[in-house]
């Protein structure tokens, strides 16, 4: 339902829903908020704010004049300014409910009304958004540094994951290109540890929101663990957590079960690398999805193996896509993830020809997405130096999108009537 606040200043509408509010200001600016009250984001003017539980601030906007992507981690003390000014629009919205009527509009015309009056609606969405502040996140932030070594990164569609950080860093640490682990070396949990860390987990108020929708298990490469080991983990992933009966495929019946069992999980999700996931077998990867297990996210990279030798990925063409395929024979869904720009102008033609083949030799369909990834040339790291010792230069950003483009238009799936979603993934715009 779409509530509206009409005054002399102006009209504000608020969108309650299941797991979160949003509030717009005469369109712009517009502030979104968990329904406990913790502030997820806002759009202010031209600049869109995304705040991760860890209290940092993602400001993110594109450049007028060429219409370049911008993007900074807000600093104190521009970020305290930038959240109270969001919870002060939210008062002002109390205020204004006590004095004014609200008028209700269904957001479809079908849509049955809500048995509770307006301002009923409106007050039980808002109180909690008015006990909540800056000093209160900074506290919660606080507790998840205690529970957490930072999450380096997650896929787009899991940035609301439940994060289960089973291990921290990764177990092969060996691209040139990456940066998130480099200085992490690769640890797990025991059984116990992992309890424990579970037990603080879901008794966290900011991990357990009713926005959360499903478990993942981290961090990087979790999944290439022993199986004995693994299904032991997801025993105790089973101790924690409830999740959607896999016999349920269909996304409305899925919404509906996660209706009636609102604190059930959607699934486990977890990274593992090209070599790890080739030495799975198939009924490896059957068990695990009978745990739950619903995609497995696999970084391709590129489907060129003189570029993979060249990043030194720890995992071959073939193998990656054998292990694909084995996952998909298991019943699971995959993230193929790819990059555009890597390896420069002097591997691009090879890298697009190669890497549409490889992923259309995977065969994927619904269910499954492939994530294009634009190439970051972090400084100081292995790749920068060997590029510039091969005469390597990075892509400039019109190449880059030709090269997306071209990528995309190349796949094709296993059935035209049930495909793989295609989205884009940039590292840098990632908070939890």
């Amino acid at each position: 339902m779409i509530y509206r606040i009409v005054s002399e200043a102006g009209e504000v509408v608020v969108s309650p829903k299941a797991g979160s509010v949003s509030i717009a200001y005469n369109g712009n600016p517009v502030d979104y908020f968990d329904r406990d009250g913790r502030l997820l984001g806002s759009q202010v003017g031209n600049r869109h704010y995304c705040r991760g539980l860890d209290n940092r601030l993602l400001e993110k906007y594109r450049r007028p004049e060429d219409g370049e992507r911008v993007r900074n981690e807000v600093q104190e003390p521009a970020r305290q300014r930038i959240i109270t000014a969001a919870y002060e629009r939210a008062g002002i919205v109390a205020d204004m409910l006590n004095r004014n009527l609200t008028e209700c509009k269904p957001t479809h015309p079908n849509e049955i009304a809500p048995l509770l009056p307006p301002r009923d609606v409106l007050a039980s969405a808002l109180n909690p958004i008015l006990a909540y502040g800056y000093e209160r996140l900074c506290l919660e932030a606080t507790e998840l540094r205690r529970m957490y070594v930072p999450v380096g990164i997650l896929p787009p569609d899991q940035y609301l994951s439940v994060v289960a950080q089973l291990t921290t860093g990764c177990s092969y640490n060996g691209c040139t290109f990456c940066n998130f682990c480099r200085s992490r070396r690769f640890a797990v949990k025991s059984l116990d540890e992992f309890r424990r860390h579970l037990s603080e987990v879901t008794s966290f108020p900011a991990t357990s929101a009713r926005l959360r929708k499903s478990v993942f298990l981290g961090d990087g490469n979790a999944l290439s663990l022993p199986q004995k080991t693994l299904l032991e983990v997801f025993g105790v992933l089973h101790e924690f957590f409830s999740f959607v009966p896999s016999q349920l495929r269909e996304a409305r019946e899925r919404y509906a079960y996660r209706k009636s069992h609102p604190h059930s999980y959607e699934g486990v999700f977890s990274f593992v690398d090209g070599r790890a996931a080739w030495k799975k077998t198939v009924d490896d990867f059957r068990a695990l999805k009978e745990q739950h297990l619903r995609r497995v996210y696999l970084g391709l990279e590129s489907g060129d193996d003189a570029l993979l030798a060249f990043v030194r990925k720890p995992a071959t063409r073939s193998e990656m896509i054998d292990a694909v395929r084995r996952m998909k024979t298991a019943g699971l869904n995959v993230g193929v993830i790819a990059m555009v720009g890597v390896g420069g102008d002097r591997f691009a033609a090879a890298h697009v020809e190669q890497t549409i083949d490889a992923i259309n030799a995977m065969e994927l369909g619904d269910g499954d997405i492939v994530y294009l990834s634009d190439f970051v040339n972090h400084r100081g790291l292995p790749y920068e130096r060997l590029a510039r010792e091969r005469g390597i230069r990075d892509l400039t950003g019109l190449e880059l999108k030709a090269q997306r483009d071209e990528i995309r238009a190349g796949l094709h799936w296993k059935d035209p009537s049930e495909p793989a979603q295609v989205a884009l993934y940039d590292i840098r715009e990632f908070v939890y």
